[in-house]
């Protein structure tokens, strides 16, 4: 995927959060593998002011759980394997709304919305974009919220603002 590409997805994808009813400093949890879609997941959540969660790969079902459900995800992208993970936990899941799907899928939830992710971004948005405002974003507001692996007892959320992601990047342009 070339730059030109990636950004129109972010832009497509992030029009697509909006109609979904994604506002500033809603979470939404990533769990998948690592690919292209999901960096463009993660600069689309951010870019419309909500926070991204990532979360492991090779989490169980009770981990999800709780990861979900203690930083109050709104949404989560998802490959394949984690949605069937999900179909099974989905009564236990209190804030979650819908799933957006890397993979072609075609489960349905009995409470919980899926989306596929590519249908997503080929959908005509008839100017939605000119409409929508643009969130301000401070190096205040929350960025993301990384859990610890929790090996001793529940994860941990770090939060991290956009503030702290800056001052890291600032930090290596020395080294690099």
């Amino acid at each position: 995927i070339n730059w030109s590409t990636a950004l129109k997805e972010k832009n497509r994808l992030s029009t697509a959060l909006k109609i979904l009813n994604v506002k500033k400093n809603d979470r939404m949890a990533i769990i998948c593998q690592n690919s292209p879609h999901w960096c463009i997941a993660d600069l689309s959540i951010m870019s419309v002011g909500a926070v991204t969660v990532p979360g492991y790969i090779t989490s169980t079902e009770n981990e999800l759980v709780y990861l979900l459900n203690h930083s109050e995800a709104k949404g989560v992208f998802v490959s394949q394997e984690i949605l069937k993970k999900i179909i099974k936990i989905e009564d236990k899941l209190k804030y979650l709304k819908f799933i957006i799907c890397f993979d072609k899928c075609n489960k349905e939830l009995k409470n919980i919305k899926v989306y596929d992710y590519h249908h997503l971004i080929l959908m005509p948005f008839k100017n939605h974009d000119k409409n929508f405002k643009k969130n301000s974003i401070n190096k205040e507001d929350l960025a993301c919220i990384i859990y610890t692996s929790g090996t001793s007892s529940n994860p941990k959320g770090v939060m991290l603002t956009h503030g702290s992601i800056i001052a890291n990047l600032k930090g290596a342009l020395q080294f690099v």
